[in-house]
């Protein structure tokens, strides 16, 4: 009889182009295939590269959190709101002030833990459970405010993992920008335009993260991009606003692999320049990567009954149908609303308690190697779960 096994190199071919969710399901099969998908980091490497050779968002999730409370729930529809796709979370970090989760690259995440005395940064990947503390760095991470911006991302072409954080510095306070390459383990001071002024979490694409920023001495609202490889920032083209003085309040990237951006117009703005009675989000998107005039008016969601406690409401995803918008209020549950292009409301999800903090990410297998190689001005050991 003729051997009808599978070659072991086409199963990992096929493996890799796998979601994340499916491939656990795999690791019950043999040790063999646990050990591939659970712990061989050229194996995630892989499936992270045709990740993001794949021209839409792989599986999206949305990280919840407070003191007591960490869980991650499935973004995409028709999932979203399914009880059986929450999951209840346990950060192998986190203590009794808790954790600040600062931004995410690649399905990996990267937090702060307050209890520590040395201020540590970590990073983490929620869907396997690995991470590595990543100690010694001169920005000061006792609180969450004391960070300014922040935004991480890994390249594949050298298998090298960046992480840039701003902030100030722990003995001069002074403000300092920095990047860690994890392959070097040197963290590095970046050079960064005079005119810029930037808050919040980037938004990765393109091997580049993006900021919806401020030019310093106009005021006006500027897209700020920094490439990873070349570790550089430049600004992007804007679209022009045709109607309306309200600038953008925030970036987001579609489920396309589009860069979008928004606009929140309350109630009694829209009543003022537009006559109706509704608030709205206004969302872009840039058709084809920096170029500037495929900026395009993608949408404008219609929100009616929205209460004056709301501090925010942003898109959490934008797919082809429909955009998931989460609202968070002071009084409130904060909850997620899939609204359709047509104006309707399409469902609604109570996410958590009107105090918690989210982060969306995308699944992956994607780990951390060990370099022998330190900086001799940043020498530390880094410690990680086995």
């Amino acid at each position: 009889m003729s051997d009808k096994h599978i070659p072991e190199d086409i199963i990992v071919r096929i493996f890799s182009r796998l979601p994340v969710k499916s491939l656990f399901r795999f690791t019950c099969l043999s040790k063999r295939w646990c050990s591939i998908i659970l712990s061989d980091s050229n194996f995630a490497k892989s499936h992270s590269k045709t990740a993001v050779e794949q021209q839409t968002r792989g599986f999206c999730r949305l990280l919840l959190y407070d003191r007591r409370r960490l869980s991650s729930s499935e973004l995409k529809t028709p999932l979203f709101g399914d009880d059986s796709t929450v999951r209840k979370l346990s950060c192998p970090f986190r203590q009794r002030r808790g954790i600040f989760l600062l931004c995410s690259g690649n399905g990996l995440v990267c937090a702060v833990n307050f209890d520590d005395d040395d201020e540590n940064f970590y990073i983490w990947n929620p869907s396997t459970g690995f991470f590595k503390q990543v100690p010694h760095h001169r920005v000061s991470a006792s609180t969450p405010y004391g960070i300014t911006y922040h935004g991480c991302g890994y390249l594949s072409a050298t298998d090298d993992f960046k992480f840039l954080v701003a902030g100030k510095e722990k003995k001069e306070k002074k403000q300092v920008v920095e990047i860690l390459s994890w392959r070097a383990q040197v963290w590095k001071a970046i050079e960064v335009p005079k005119d810029m002024f930037i808050e919040c979490n980037g938004i990765l694409l393109n091997e580049a993260l993006h900021w919806l920023g401020v030019h310093v001495s106009g005021g006006d609202k500027v897209l700020f991009a920094f490439d990873l490889a070349k570790e550089e920032f430049r600004r992007m083209s804007m679209p022009i606003l045709d109607e309306g003085d309200k600038l953008f309040d925030g970036i987001t990237v579609s489920m396309g692999k589009c860069l979008c951006l928004y606009r929140f117009l309350e109630g009694s703005y829209f009543r003022k320049h537009f006559g109706e009675q509704n608030s709205c989000i206004d969302l872009w998107m840039m058709r084809e990567y920096e170029v500037g005039d495929s900026w395009t008016k993608f949408c404008r969601l219609r929100f009616s009954n929205i209460p004056r406690h709301i501090y925010k409401l942003r898109p959490l995803l934008v797919m082809e149908d429909s955009t998931l918008v989460g609202k968070w209020t002071y009084k409130t549950d904060a909850e997620a609303i899939r609204v359709g292009y047509d104006g309707v409301v399409l469902e609604t999800n109570v996410l958590m308690d009107s105090g918690c903090r989210s982060l969306e990410y995308e699944e992956s297998l994607l780990r951390l190697d060990d370099y022998d190689k330190v900086s001799s001005c940043h020498k530390s050991k880094v410690r990680s779960n086995k």
